[in-house]
């Protein structure tokens, strides 16, 4: 989505066309703030590779710049050269408009602003041990009380972002149906409330407490 979004100075310039429109219609709505220094044109933060703070960055500025970003891709499915790039495109417009793609940005963006920190002083060469092994310590606390505590505030904050971007919120009740079409081992009590609770949530906190426990 990045690469694609990002690709030209023509998509760029389009992002930032569709920004301005964005941020009017979201102060009009008083979705957003108004005061100096607030909403300004941004740009797609891509990942670095030797700076894992930049992952926080990109999925912060996904997030901030969703609605803008899908109506550039959609501008390219209607008017790109190819079919492949058409193609590549309404693939990657799929993805990013589905709830599971906004549920999980969502969570990594709650995890990743938790890890930061730690991340950017475990990079300090001159880094005190002590100190790191406090940031440890206390970047557990956080990301466990995200499991205890969080979920709830997570879910509301996911379907409010949805229901303001036109993204179906799937029946959190209803009965979790795998892509195939094929109910996950028939249970009729695994809901799809249990699937971005447990399958999703709790296994990524739990998999990035372990290595922390590592």
């Amino acid at each position: 989505v990045v690469y694609i979004a990002g690709a030209s100075c023509k998509r760029n310039d389009e992002l930032k066309v569709a920004q301005a429109a964005e941020i009017e219609h979201m102060i009009d709505i008083d979705e957003l703030e108004t005061g100096k220094g607030l909403n300004q044109i941004s740009t797609l933060q891509r990942v670095g590779d030797t700076r894992w703070s930049s992952h926080f960055k990109s999925v912060s500025s996904l997030i901030k710049i969703f609605s803008p970003i899908c109506e550039v891709l959609l501008n390219i499915i209607n008017e790109g050269t190819t079919s492949t790039q058409r193609g590549d495109t309404d693939s990657a417009y799929e993805t990013l408009t589905s709830f599971e793609f906004v549920f999980i940005l969502h969570l990594m963006k709650e995890m990743l602003e938790i890890t930061d920190l730690l991340c950017q002083a475990l990079q300090c060469r001159s880094q005190d041990i002590l100190n790191a092994m406090n940031l440890v310590s206390s970047t557990k606390a956080l990301l466990q009380k995200v499991r205890d505590d969080k979920w709830d505030a997570l879910l509301v904050n996911v379907k409010s972002f949805c229901e303001v971007r036109n993204v179906d919120v799937p029946n959190m009740n209803a009965p979790y149906i795998r892509r195939r079409g094929r109910a996950r081992d028939h249970q009729d009590d695994f809901t799809v409330e249990h699937y971005y609770r447990v399958d999703i949530s709790y296994a990524t906190i739990d998999s990035q407490l372990q290595e922390l426990n590592g």
